[in-house]
């Protein structure tokens, strides 16, 4: 019975370790390409980076359920380490809306030519 629960265990960590991984990656990404839509002013990088949002709430949602079952089955330092990751998350997040906001800068709009 110890042995089963060490292995879960175990498999649990290296599981969050690679999501872990996997998020800090996908939030450097969200980060430099947010940077990168502002300094270009090119609206589709942003739009992409709105997009994959929705990524990241899946991967919220999975440490979410991850971090249920820890407390479940009484795993306290995984449920720390779940909820530091879960912090680190939703601050990526909150970077990578503050960059993708539209800031009104006081310049005019540029005006179309019309044929």
């Amino acid at each position: 019975m110890v042995e089963h629960t060490l292995r879960a265990y175990d498999e649990e960590l290296e599981a969050l370790t690679a999501e872990l991984s996997r998020m800090g990656g996908l939030a450097e990404v969200e980060v430099n390409d947010a940077i990168r839509a502002i300094a270009r002013r090119d609206v589709n990088i942003a739009q992409a980076v709105i997009s994959r949002d929705a990524r990241l709430d899946e991967i919220e949602a999975d440490l979410l359920s991850r971090r249920k079952r820890a407390e479940d089955e009484g795993w306290h330092g995984e449920t720390e380490g779940l909820d530091l990751t879960l912090s680190f998350l939703r601050a990526k997040r909150a970077n990578t809306q503050r960059f993708t906001r539209k800031a009104h800068l006081g310049l005019p709009a540029l005006r179309t030519q019309r044929p």
